[in-house]
């Protein structure tokens, strides 16, 4: 208890409270000792595991017949933020080439001709 208490700096009467009402999980081991695991350490520090990283989708193959982010940019008058945001939610087709470079198939170009 004295431990935990000098770790994560809670008064030990605030911990013990945290252990009866079950918030912290712990072990009672004496009238005045408690074991408390180290994953409950890391839950009051805030520790959360690293996310499983998702796996990369293959963006659509993008031949010659596309043009660059900036070229894009240019031709239609979107930042290139904007682009990349209808590009995830699919209202334009394009994506990443294996070079991680941001390619818009020419098509799509003329849904957002300048006038």
């Amino acid at each position: 208890m004295a431990d935990f208490s000098k770790l994560t700096r809670i008064d030990p009467i605030k911990i013990r409270r945290l252990l009866k009402t079950g918030f912290l999980k712990g072990e009672k081991i004496s009238v005045t000792q408690w074991h408390i695991p180290r994953e409950e350490l890391m839950k009051i520090q805030g520790y959360r595991p690293p996310a499983a990283k998702k796996a990369k989708k293959n963006s659509p193959a993008l031949p010659e017949e596309s043009v660059s982010l900036e070229e894009f940019s240019k031709q239609t008058g979107l930042t290139p933020t904007k682009i990349k945001h209808f590009i995830r939610t699919r209202f334009i087709e394009g994506g990443q080439d294996e070079n991680n470079v941001w390619r818009i198939k020419k098509g799509q170009v003329s849904k957002f001709k300048k006038t």
